[in-house]
């Protein structure tokens, strides 16, 4: 059998070993399927019986689309289906970053020991069965930077070209209408083709034909919203006023909003002194401060989402309010990760001794070695001129840890909202280690030859 013929067989078995190692052992972290359920799955839910209830207005269509397919599949037991697609997702997202591992020439060996390590991820695997939009995120905004790589990798021509630049569009505007954080999610694709192509009318007609692509679905849904329910409408305050507030009390920054509602309610109950006596503490993890949860989860919801208080505060403090966001940027890198394991069935009969090291594993991954891997593969693909992966994954990364570390009520919600970006940013951070096998395993067979 030819050389590449049977690399190509080869590279076909692993990536179906792959898929059901990934998909075996998730399944084994949950094997009833049953998801995880908060406050927030209830508007989700909401919105898949009725694309018109009022939760619409700060929640887009599409995560509720898919679980209404998942009702329409199986209704009566439409929460394993949900689970099921979703570790399925999982399972073949894995095997895509294999064969892109493998565009950027790394063998067969180091792209699945790599694609495996992101399969089996805790934090991952956690996510992608409970009932937040989370993790199918994560799954249209990591397509979206696959096509994004290839479309850059690829030369300007042909129809391969001109499809890949649509798929970027649709899935890109999907994940606009999963979650609204991806609203300006295009301008990372937009910097990566013009550093790599330049600027000339192609390229501009390219952009703009990009741009109206990823934003047609963001502005049919808002005349969905409006024709069907008149008082439906967007306001970024609707989404920001909780993290702004609480990012203002972690600040000390309360006497910023004297006179508002929150502002009285802490006055009234004798807990204006605790809100005035906490400080950012800057650290490596930038953990909360002792006493900030008590006090956060004591105030009721209607209180602390407070839009006048976060009106007051940005206008009289709008400084110090950026600093304190901007100060938990680099703990986006240095939170650990959660672990499947609350349900009674996850990893049935799995030995105590590798169940530990499973989690000790990965939360030496997470912390201290995440913003290492991330500094180390910045310099080595900028060393290498590996700009088609450097650009675009660089800058996916760097939009969703300042948004969501701008966005975030704290540092302890960058658990969750990081897994939109663990695709993106595992592969990134691991690459150079793909390399390092590879060179390993050359020298081993020169050795022996």
């Amino acid at each position: 059998m030819p050389s590449s013929k049977k690399q190509s067989k080869t590279k076909y078995i692993l990536s179906f070993l792959l898929f059901l190692m990934t998909f075996s052992f998730s399944f084994w972290s949950n094997s009833e399927l049953k998801p995880q359920i908060s406050d927030d799955s209830g508007g989700y839910i909401r919105l898949a019986k009725d694309f018109t209830d009022e939760v619409a207005e700060i929640r887009p269509f599409f995560y509720p689309l898919f679980l209404k397919i998942c009702m329409n599949i199986n209704s009566e037991n439409w929460m394993a289906t949900y689970c099921l697609l979703q570790l399925l997702f999982h399972s073949f997202m894995i095997v895509a970053l294999f064969f892109l591992f493998q565009i950027f020439k790394l063998k067969n060996t180091s792209s699945f020991i790599l694609s495996l390590v992101i399969g089996l991820n805790p934090n991952l695997i956690y996510y992608s069965t409970h009932l937040y939009a989370d993790h199918f995120f994560a799954i249209l905004t990591t397509i979206s930077w696959i096509f994004t790589i290839r479309f850059l990798k690829q030369r300007y021509s042909g129809d391969q070209k001109i499809l890949n630049l649509i798929l970027i569009g649709i899935f890109s505007g999907l994940a606009i209408v999963t979650k609204p954080i991806a609203l300006l999610m295009i301008f990372p694709i937009v910097f990566s083709i013009l550093s790599i192509y330049g600027i000339n009318k192609k390229i501009i007609k390219v952009t703009i034909l990009l741009v109206i692509i990823n934003f047609s679905g963001h502005f049919l849904w808002g005349s969905y919203k409006t024709k069907n329910n008149p008082d439906l409408k967007f306001e970024l305050m609707d989404f920001l006023e909780y993290s702004i507030n609480m990012t203002a009390i972690r600040a000390g920054l309360v006497d910023a909003a004297i006179g508002t509602p929150f502002y009285i309610y802490l006055e009234k109950n004798y807990l204006l002194e605790t809100a005035r006596s906490f400080k950012i503490n800057y650290s490596y993890t930038m953990n909360s401060q002792p006493g900030f949860w008590e006090f956060k989860n004591s105030i009721p919801w209607g209180v602390k989402n407070d839009k006048a208080f976060a009106v007051k505060v940005i206008k009289n403090e709008p400084i110090k309010l950026f600093i304190a966001s901007i100060g938990n940027w680099h703990s986006f890198f240095t939170k650990r990760c959660f672990f499947p394991g609350n349900q009674v069935d996850a990893f049935i009969g799995i030995p105590t001794p590798v169940l530990r090291f499973y989690k000790v594993s990965y939360s030496l991954l997470y912390r201290p070695f995440l913003l290492f891997f991330f500094i180390i593969s910045s310099f080595f693909l900028w060393s290498r001129k590996e700009f088609v992966l450097l650009f675009p994954s660089f800058s996916y990364i760097l939009y969703a840890s300042l948004t969501v570390s701008i966005l975030s009520a704290h540092g302890g919600e960058f658990i969750r909202y990081r897994v939109w970006i663990e695709y993106i940013m595992w592969f990134y951070c691991l690459f150079p280690i793909g390399y390092l096998i590879d060179l390993f395993t050359r020298k081993i067979r020169n050795h022996f030859k």
